[in-house]
């Protein structure tokens, strides 16, 4: 049996930091959308912008879990794509497909839940759903391009859509449109047009026929994805009900305020796996015994970011917080500290995170997070319950804790499996 092949230090280099950099670029460009809405439309306008991009972060997690996550860690290619139709490329145009597939489904929802609203709302779910499968299909795009290797390729689409973003949401404030359903779908068509370009130009067909079948030779690994995905929405909403159900819309509002701060941060929990599992999976293939080492330092220097930022937002001062989020700045101000525990003891479990896809180790990962998670709802309404936003915050950060801390005991669980591992 050939001994592994060494790791491409150099081009593990060049591609994380190239990862990296759109992963900081998509963070910045949604960050810079939230805090340009919060600061021209009003209160309540904020607040169905904020529902309706809510519902496109739970989206963007659904087509993680069930199309990109999976197409990451089982189909990686150790080197770049060649492009042979008999190949990879057939995988991932089935991933194309089961993106738009699943992006359709996401639209009949959201239409139909538009009918349980009025006025902007109702017409913003409508907007979102017209927009949704173009959205999913960038999303998975990306994740084609990690796949391949080529991450490059993901910064232009994200730069493609920072720039029409601009673009169109720039002209529409500059020509004094601040309704929310616009905004939205001009956010939304430049995401959808920066997709479309990048499937033109990489000459990847969008296969639908066929695209189910691909999704359940991978539920093995989709469904514990999904699973997670769930769970961790279920713990986060499922506290802000009890806190508006107890400490009323005020209370609520000083929750949401303080996590816009947090908005890149949010982001990057979402995109950094898209950076780090083809990474890992590559690293297992070519130097399995290295893997472990490598995967702790990824987890510090992710933390430390994630420290880095919470860092700022914590030492903010009041005129730029005010200028940044206005008459909610001094509620938000309150609950800072303890909202930055959540965010960095997420981080800190990111690096096990990773090192489980790449072992395709679904369940593992699933009863980690699906632990912390119960742990975050149960501490979180008994928190809010007590203290209002802040005991909410500090009960769903000690559910990150726990989270985190299983992640790493899973991943220490299967020292013989990585040691022991064998390329593909």
């Amino acid at each position: 049996m050939t001994s592994p092949a060494p790791p491409d230090r150099r081009g593990l280099g060049r591609r994380a930091s190239l990862g990296v950099t759109d992963q900081v670029l998509s963070s910045l460009t949604n960050f810079a959308l939230n805090i340009l809405v919060v600061a021209t439309v009003s209160t309540d306008a904020y607040g169905t912008f904020a529902l309706v991009f809510a519902l496109y972060i739970v989206a963007r997690g659904v087509i993680q879990a069930l199309v990109a996550q999976p197409l990451l860690v089982r189909h990686t290619e150790p080197d770049r794509l060649v492009g042979d139709e008999r190949g990879p490329a057939r995988v991932y145009s089935l991933a194309l497909g089961s993106s738009i597939g699943v992006g359709l489904v996401g639209t009949v929802l959201l239409a139909g839940g538009s009918l349980l609203g009025t006025g902007d709302l109702r017409a913003s779910l409508l907007v979102l759903a017209a927009v949704l499968p173009g959205l999913m299909l960038q999303e998975v795009q990306r994740g084609v391009y990690f796949a391949q290797g080529r991450p490059a390729g993901a910064l232009v689409i994200d730069g493609a859509w920072a720039v029409a973003q601009l673009a169109l949401v720039g002209g529409l404030l500059a020509a004094g449109h601040q309704e929310v359903q616009w905004l939205i779908l001009a956010w939304g068509i430049s995401g959808t047009i920066s997709a479309v370009l990048a499937v033109g130009v990489e000459r990847l067909a969008i296969r639908l026929r066929g695209a189910l079948g691909w999704m359940l030779g991978v539920r093995d690994l989709s469904i514990p994805f999904f699973g997670e995905i769930m769970t961790l929405r279920l713990s986060t909403q499922g506290v802000v009900f009890v806190l508006a159900g107890v400490g009323g819309l005020g209370a609520v509002g000083a929750f949401r305020s303080a996590q816009v701060l947090f908005s890149p941060l949010n982001v990057l929990l979402q995109a950094v796996p898209m950076v780090g599992i083809p990474e890992g999976v590559r690293l297992l293939q070519r130097d399995p015994l290295g893997f472990r080492r490598l995967m702790v330092v990824a987890g510090a220097a992710i933390t430390f970011a994630f420290a880095l930022w919470c860092a700022v937002v914590l030492l903010l001062p009041d005129a730029v917080g005010e200028r940044l989020l206005g008459d909610s700045w001094s509620a938000a101000a309150g609950i800072l500290p303890e909202s930055s525990i959540f965010y960095v003891a997420t981080a800190a479990g990111l690096g096990a995170l990773i090192a489980l896809r790449a072992l395709q180790a679904a369940r593992a990962s699933f009863a980690a997070r699906a632990t912390g998670s119960a742990v975050g709802l149960l501490l979180g309404s008994v928190g809010a319950a007590s203290s209002g936003a802040s005991g909410a915050a500090w009960g769903l950060g000690a559910g990150a804790i726990v989270g985190s801390a299983l992640l790493w005991l899973a991943l220490a669980r299967r020292r013989g499996g990585v040691a022991g591992h064998v390329p593909r």
